[in-house]
Formats: structure tokens, C-alpha cells, sequence
């Protein structure tokens, strides 16, 4: 039988897939403006099809955690896929970063704190991904003991 999810959860489910869709509006419009400039050669001006389609691949995990989060709030795996999601979304501020920094010098506030915050993100983007949705999927427990250690 299915759980009815108590209101509370229902708007931070709400909330949560607001935040991965304006932080990911957010980068993506820094990624367009970045598109043509200069780049430090590693960054978003250096974008190709590849990169967006890699993207728009990682944009599956909050929209999958944002509908389990709704349907069944009880289980961790549609929450770890929307934390999934702000997770690879701050990886993003890394096009803010690159346009303050190296596009338009100087253009845009606190560009140097934006990359301070987003290039190290892809640590726990990487971590709660491959190690935690993998580790509790599909029922969001451990599948036993001994998984406490990696866990």
C-alpha cells in the first residue's frame, strides 16, 4: 500500500526540485554566455555536445528523486537523488566562476568564492552517487551490516 506523504514533505520535495532547477538555470545561462569567450581551458567555454548531453543525463537523477520523494517520502533514495542533483547543480557554479573570472573579468560579485565552492562539489556530486545511492538502492538500507564500513 502506497504512503500518502505528510504536507510537509511534500513542499520540501517541492523545494528541493525548485533549488535543482534554479541552480541549474543558473549555470546553464552562465554556460551561454561563456560559450564563445576565452577560457582557462578546462572550463565551460570549452563546452561540446558531449558535455550537454552529460548534463542533461545528470538532470535524470533529481527529476527521479523529486517524483520517489513525492510517492514515497519514507525512502532515502528519492531524497539522495535530489541531494544528487543540488550536489552536481553546485558543480555548475563553476560557469559563474569562469565567466567572473576569465570571460568578463570583474563583471560579476564574488565570482572567486563561486569557484572556491564549485570545483571541489564534484567530490560529494561523485560520493553520494556512486557510493550511497548504489549502497541503499532500491529499499534504502544498507543490504547488511558489513556495509556499514564503506557506508
Amino acid at each position: 500500500m502506497q504512503s500518502v506523504p505528510t504536507p510537509n514533505r511534500r513542499k520540501l520535495a517541492y523545494a528541493c526540485a525548485l533549488a535543482v532547477a534554479l541552480i541549474w538555470a543558473f549555470a546553464f545561462v552562465f554556460l551561454a554566455l561563456s560559450w564563445n569567450g576565452p577560457s582557462s581551458g578546462d572550463g565551460p567555454a570549452d563546452i561540446t555536445l558531449l558535455n550537454v548531453l552529460l548534463a542533461l543525463a545528470f538532470l535524470c537523477f533529481p527529476a527521479v528523486g523529486f517524483v520517489l520523494a513525492l510517492r514515497r517520502p519514507e525512502n532515502p533514495i528519492g531524497w539522495l537523488l535530489l541531494g544528487v542533483g543540488v550536489a552536481w547543480g553546485l558543480t555548475g557554479l563553476s560557469a559563474y566562476a569562469e565567466y567572473g573570472l576569465i570571460v568578463a573579468p570583474g563583471s560579476v560579485p564574488g565570482a572567486a568564492a563561486a569557484a572556491a565552492i564549485a570545483w571541489p562539489m564534484w567530490a560529494p556530486a561523485v560520493g553520494i552517487t556512486f557510493t550511497f545511492v548504489l549502497l541503499l538502492f532500491p529499499d534504502g538500507h544498507l543490504p547488511s551490516r558489513r556495509w556499514r564500513v564503506v557506508a
